[in-house]
């Protein structure tokens, strides 16, 4: 009696579950979202690892930090009697450590994961030894890049990547006075051939749970969502662009991952720390260095409006100093001019100090506001064994950088392959610290966008080959059926920048996907039956007319029927929805053509959706492109041609001639061609012209030529035809009554 009973006023909620997202494996997991806010992010992580064996929890799941690069390494396996191989290299490798697993990449894209038992190092002939497992580990020598696995307890395997990442989100939603939070510890299983049954999941459901391998998925181990029983959605951000197959190495890599537009979506704060030591002078290092980041400003300054400002500063370091900076809020036309002048005007000189690189960031990016992303690209090419030693000013940079909350810190290496002081500095392993050339400044300049960006994109030809090869889930066909018109579409996309990044659901065939893809880079794809290759051409303005092969009244069997377009049905305004690469969203951009709006009366629009685009600059571009197309009333149709036509193939342009029909070298282009049944020699061709024939007019600007348009008012008939409708015509029109009392009547009036 009197005493007090506690009462439950709600429950705490966690939640296990196993969230199957994909076939795997991929290249990495990149973001987490639920309800449409970031839980975690690949370049932010969480709060720290889960427990020492799961690695970093910023270190992005899938994404492996790289170590260094070895210029030639080798490995032999073990002998019958001993249980590791023996991986060998000159030099050192700082920042291994024993038991930790490692992925050693090769050039030519394929790799082998090994686990680090011993280390010996032969100080006179300065020659490093590793005994690393598997014992079968072997390989000639070769240059290797090496990359820190995250093999986590959970996710065990030879081999398989993935790892546990940890969330501590605990305000995402409010917290615990108001819409729960997300804090816990997530299984990330890649899918890796010989990936093992998850430690979780065989705890619920008992021994027997399988390994899902070829399947990437997320395990969540009762993370803690607060005190709302409601489920909110999840959603992830999957990057695969170079795991081809079963997590073979991608075809033709160099050219799989395209680059978007720096994605300045929203207000951003860029610090530059760009390397004005003496080692810069060595070859082009410097001037390339410096078009590359007159190159980046371009691109940003693109991207650049009202509600997109930029913050930027860029400090010129060498001789242990600072030796000049430009500083710029708010950035504008002028101040963009200003910035890419001052790069014009840096020299290099003097030793390197990270510290000094770093040492104005703290002042720089006091002033910005928390919610704006902090950025800085360190471009060095300092490394180990520099005169003087730059490592010491490597602590005082680390302790700088550390101390500026939300900074991502970018490290590029420019030639050198000694990485080991610049990664101490990155704070975002899903790039590591890429070694870029010193040759060239597109490979740097590619690098700080792809650091600007949401991950690459993937080149349209590589996506239309793993569908035609893939023995999963794609049509099955051997590597060896592909032509070589695929390798050289690939070039020309990558040059482009056309890359997409598109979902595939097994609610709609292959062959519509496929199809998908060839409407968003307006290509074909088709066998060719001189070789029974499939082969894939770009409609591109790639030929000179005056070579293209010509078909007159000499070769044209039949002319069939040509027309063109009627003005009806021309537009000449066009909506292009694409996907916004922050919130994968729909945006959308529009082109109008003013001179046939005026020409036509009215704004006649259509709206044309291209989900696989990420970027808006490609938006525009492929807007152009199909307006260019609809806004003109091209000539199309089918023709039947002689033997002279045998050799041609979909896609490809010819010239038509013809006197009687007003033909003078129209530049046309195939999309389907008919052999013929064998007993008809005819060759059917359907054509279209060719829309790059037509030039810059067809878009916009000029004047058209003068006459009516669509909208001009009626003119009188020049010939009249009269006749008697017949009676089903009254019937139809005026009901069975009403013709019959019309009928009757002239009956009358003819009788008098």
């Amino acid at each position: 009696m009197g005493g007090s009973k506690s009462q439950i006023v709600g429950y705490r909620y966690a939640l296990g579950l196993h969230l199957a997202l994909c076939h795997g494996p991929v290249d990495a997991i990149r973001e987490i979202r639920v309800d449409g806010r970031t839980a975690w992010s690949v370049a932010r992580g969480g709060s720290g690892a889960a427990d020492d064996s799961s690695g970093s929890a910023g270190s992005g799941a899938g994404v492996e930090p790289q170590i260094g690069m070895v210029a030639a390494m080798s490995a032999t396996p073990a002998l019958p009697d001993e249980d590791s191989a023996v991986v060998t290299f000159a030099g050192t490798l700082p920042g291994v450590r024993l038991g930790q697993s490692y992925r050693l990449r090769f050039e030519d894209g394929s790799s082998v994961v090994t686990t680090l038992r011993g280390v010996d190092y032969d100080a006179a002939t300065d020659w490093t030894s590793w005994e690393v497992t598997p014992a079968g580990t072997a390989f000639a020598a070769q240059p290797v890049v090496v990359l820190e696995t995250s093999a986590a307890a959970s996710n065990m395997g030879a081999g398989a990547s993935g790892g546990r990442i940890r969330i501590d989100a605990p305000e995402l939603f409010g917290g615990e006075s108001r819409e729960g939070c997300i804090v816990g510890d997530i299984d990330v299983l890649m899918g890796a051939p010989d990936q093992g049954p998850n430690d979780y999941l065989s705890g619920v459901l008992g021994a027997a749970v399988p390994a899902y391998r070829g399947l990437c998925s997320l395990v969540l181990r009762q993370v803690y969502l607060g005190i709302n029983p409601y489920l909110k959605p999840w959603a992830v951000r999957v990057t695969r662009v170079l795991a081809g197959e079963a997590g073979t190495a991608q075809w033709y890599p160099a050219r799989a991952a395209i680059q978007p537009e720096p994605g300045l979506e929203a207000p951003l704060a860029l610090y530059i720390a760009f390397d004005a030591t003496g080692s810069m002078n060595t070859g082009q290092r410097l001037a390339n260095a410096k078009a590359a980041v007159i190159g980046l400003l371009d691109d940003l300054e693109s991207q650049a409006a009202p509600d997109r400002l930029l913050d930027l500063e860029i400090v010129a370091w060498g001789d242990f100093t600072v030796l000049s900076h430009f500083t710029a809020r708010g950035m504008d036309a002028a101040a963009f001019d200003a910035a890419r002048a001052y790069v014009g005007t840096i020299t290099a000189s003097g030793g390197t100090s990270f510290a000094a690189a770093v040492s104005r960031a703290p002042g720089f990016f006091a002033p910005v506001p928390p919610e704006v992303p902090r950025l800085l690209f360190l471009i060095s090419d300092g490394a180990v064994g520099d005169t003087p030693d730059p490592t010491p000013t490597v602590a005082p940079a680390v302790e700088t950088v550390r101390a500026i909350p939300g900074l991502d810190v970018y490290a590029f290496n420019i030639e050198r392959s000694d990485i080991s002081l610049a990664v101490q500095i990155d704070t975002t392993p899903q790039d590591g610290v890429p070694v870029v050339s010193g040759g060239d400044p597109e490979p740097l300049r590619q690098a700080m966008r792809a650091a600007l960006g949401n991950g690459p994109d993937m080149n349209p030809a590589h996506i239309i080959r793993e569908c035609l090869t893939n023995r999963d889930w794609g049509l099955g066909h051997g590597q060896a059926e592909i032509g070589e018109s695929f390798t050289t579409a690939a070039d020309a996309l990558h040059a482009e920048g056309f890359g997409l990044s598109l979902i595939w659901q097994q609610d709609s065939t292959i062959e519509a996907f496929i199809a998908t893809v060839l409407d968003h880079i307006d290509a074909t794809l088709f066998i060719d039956r001189r070789t029974g290759l499939w082969e894939m051409r770009l409609i591109r303005a790639d030929y000179d007319v005056a070579t293209l092969p010509l078909f007159d009244e000499s070769n044209v069997v039949d002319w069939g029927r040509l027309g063109r377009r009627a003005p009806g049905d021309l537009v000449n305004s066009v909506t292009l929805r694409f996907t916004d690469p922050r919130t994968d969203d729909t945006a959308a951009v529009s082109l109008t053509d003013t001179a046939r709006v005026q020409s036509m009366g009215a704004v006649i629009a259509t709206t044309l959706d291209y989900p696989g685009i990420r970027s808006q600059s490609l938006a525009l571009r492929v807007a152009e492109r199909d307006l260019r197309a609809l806004s003109v009333p091209l000539l199309s149709g089918e023709i039947v041609v002689n033997r002279e036509g045998s050799n041609l193939g979909p896609g490809d342009v010819i010239r038509l001639r013809s006197e009687r029909l007003g033909l003078d070298d129209v530049v046309m282009r195939l999309s389907e061609i008919g052999q013929g049944d064998g007993r008809d020699k005819g060759i059917r061709l359907k054509l279209a012209a060719d829309v790059f024939a037509l030039g810059a007019t067809a878009i916009a600007g000029g004047r058209m030529p003068t006459g009516t348009g669509v909208t001009a008012p009626p003119r009188a008939l020049a010939r009249r035809m009269v006749e008697e409708a017949p009676y089903w015509l009254l019937v139809r029109e005026l009901g069975h009554s009403e013709a019959d009392r019309r009928r009757c009547q002239q009956i009358v009036l003819a009788r008098g």
